[in-house]
């Protein structure tokens, strides 16, 4: 018998935003939450780049950033 394991990549992407408000990251979380249910989405309002962080599998920073501007937020991806 052959044992085959497979793991999950967890990646974590930090984007710089346009936020300024409580009720801007409330409404890009859930429309964010539609496409990437099963990751982490937390804020950080009080930072000067507005910092979004996502924690999850198949995070595709250029579908967030699309997401983003639809809503009319600007997202951009934070080099490593």
């Amino acid at each position: 018998m052959i044992n085959i394991m497979i793991t999950k990549r967890i990646s974590i992407e930090v984007f710089k935003t346009n936020l300024n408000t409580l009720e801007d990251a409330n409404q890009l979380r859930e429309a964010l939450w539609q496409h990437f249910n099963n990751c982490q989405i937390n804020f950080d309002l009080e930072d000067c780049d507005k910092i979004l962080r996502m924690e999850g599998e198949n995070i595709e920073p250029e579908f967030v950033i699309e997401i983003a501007k639809t809503i009319g937020f600007t997202v951009e991806e934070l080099p490593e």
